[in-house]
């Protein structure tokens, strides 16, 4: 949504027509930035949902954070118009969509945001799950970025996994800046922030996972089924971050 000021689904100064009523709103952000989303009209309450319809749990929210790859899910209730702002990580604010709701009610639109929604269980590790550790480092003074000291090579397989497995992967920040993880064809579930329990807004099924600067999170992953040497990708989802070498690629066995 802000790939530049006031553009949203690579539209400029875009507008939608409502009717009043509540939805759901998807915010998917792949650039590199940690962003806010906000009304400018007061229409709470707002329902975080996270970036997974599934998850078990919601909290009322004024600003949701979205991050890239993540973003982030959101019910609300239209007033009589309003503006979506997003506030980029230097604290700069810029609408980046415009609601008009001018629309007839619709006689059957949900009343109001559900306060729980289906769950979605964890993955469950056993304690002798094997453990692999990802290294995220570089990016200083115009250096590659590298996942285990490794830039990404197209023609390398950087591991090769066992199907059907649970494992334990521990991603290491050792950069001054955050990093989204994403694994293609797994399931994940976050284990831990620097040893400490996540929080339950971060808990069941995820597929991207923010890795704060100089922090270490633990996650569960579930690896596809059936064995194939078609190559899956591990990588931060800042577009800017795995062009300059923070990805990788595995297969299963």
């Amino acid at each position: 949504m802000r790939a530049c000021p006031s553009a949203a689904s690579s539209l400029l100064r875009p507008a939608a027509d409502m009717a009043r009523r509540t939805l759901r709103l998807a915010d998917l952000d792949a650039h590199a930035r940690l962003a806010e989303s906000g009304f400018a009209t007061r229409v709470l309450p707002s329902l975080r949902v996270d970036d997974d319809p599934a998850l078990d749990h919601a909290r009322l929210a004024e600003r949701l954070a979205s991050t890239p790859g993540g973003g982030m899910g959101m019910g609300t209730g239209m007033g009589m118009g309003m503006g979506m702002d997003a506030a980029a990580a230097a604290g700069n604010e810029v609408t980046a969509l415009t609601f008009r709701v001018d629309l007839p009610r619709q006689p059957n639109a949900m009343p109001s945001p559900p306060t729980r929604l289906f769950p979605a269980p964890g993955v469950l590790v056993g304690a002798a799950a094997k453990v692999r550790t990802f290294s995220l480092d570089g990016g200083m003074m115009g250096t590659p970025f590298t996942i285990n000291g490794r830039r990404f090579d197209v023609d390398r397989i950087d591991l090769a996994v066992p199907a059907g497995a649970v494992e334990i992967w521990r991603f290491v920040n050792g950069t001054g800046m955050a990093h989204p993880v994403h694994v293609h064809g797994v399931w994940m579930s976050l284990l831990s922030r620097d040893g400490g329990v996540p929080a339950p807004y971060e808990q069941g099924l995820r597929d991207t996972f923010v890795v704060d600067a100089m922090q270490t999170i633990s996650v569960a992953v579930r690896t596809p089924l059936l064995a194939s040497s078609v190559p899956l990708m591990f990588h931060c989802h800042i577009l800017e971050h795995e062009d300059a070498g923070m990805m990788g690629q595995f297969v299963t066995t």
